[in-house]
């Protein structure tokens, strides 16, 4: 591998009054397997302790495996060797660079027969802000440790499994 550092990162441009971060650009064959890693991680570590089927720390384990299959497919369907240059338009950055998976997953045409006995909006439990939150915000109430109520919480890693699922199966992940 040639270090062709400054080839993958961005520096990025002043907005909201801090600068961003340097974005690492990826392959595809690395978000492949940083999926499987993951994914293998933490379904060996849950077979061996059925007590921790849904704490919030595998959730979020879970929900990056998952965005790592979802922008490992769409860089496929993409053609792309390279994640894309996250361009700023009407200042957005591309979707690739987000934690909202909706635009990926919705330009991956997953059909909605597979997805949609789940719920895509969640409830918090004892939580001062909003009682309710949607899909795109998942991985933010995961990683702030925010509640989620037991049955949510298990509908949103159902339908984690369900893209997962068909990902792996369309795709062929592993």
């Amino acid at each position: 591998m040639n270090d062709g550092g400054s080839k993958r990162l961005w520096q990025g441009r002043r907005r909201w009054g801090c600068e961003m971060s340097e974005i690492i650009r990826v392959e595809p064959e690395e978000l492949r397997k940083s999926y499987i890693k993951i994914y293998l991680a933490i379904e060996n570590h849950l077979s061996n302790n059925s007590q921790l089927k849904h704490k919030t720390p595998h959730c979020l384990l879970f929900f990056y495996a998952i965005e790592c299959a979802v922008k490992y497919c769409w860089m496929r369907k993409e053609n792309l060797c390279l994640s894309p240059l996250p361009q700023v338009k009407d200042n957005e950055r591309h979707p690739f660079y987000s934690h909202s998976l909706d635009p990926l997953i919705k330009d991956l045409q997953i059909p909605a027969n597979n997805l949609s006995k789940y719920q895509r909006n969640f409830h918090l439990t004892g939580h001062k802000s909003s009682k309710l939150i949607n899909f795109s915000q998942l991985h933010q109430v995961w990683r702030y440790g925010i509640v989620i109520k037991p049955e949510d919480e298990i509908s949103a890693v159902e339908y984690l499994k369900q893209i997962g699922e068909y990902l792996e199966q369309r795709w062929q992940l592993r």
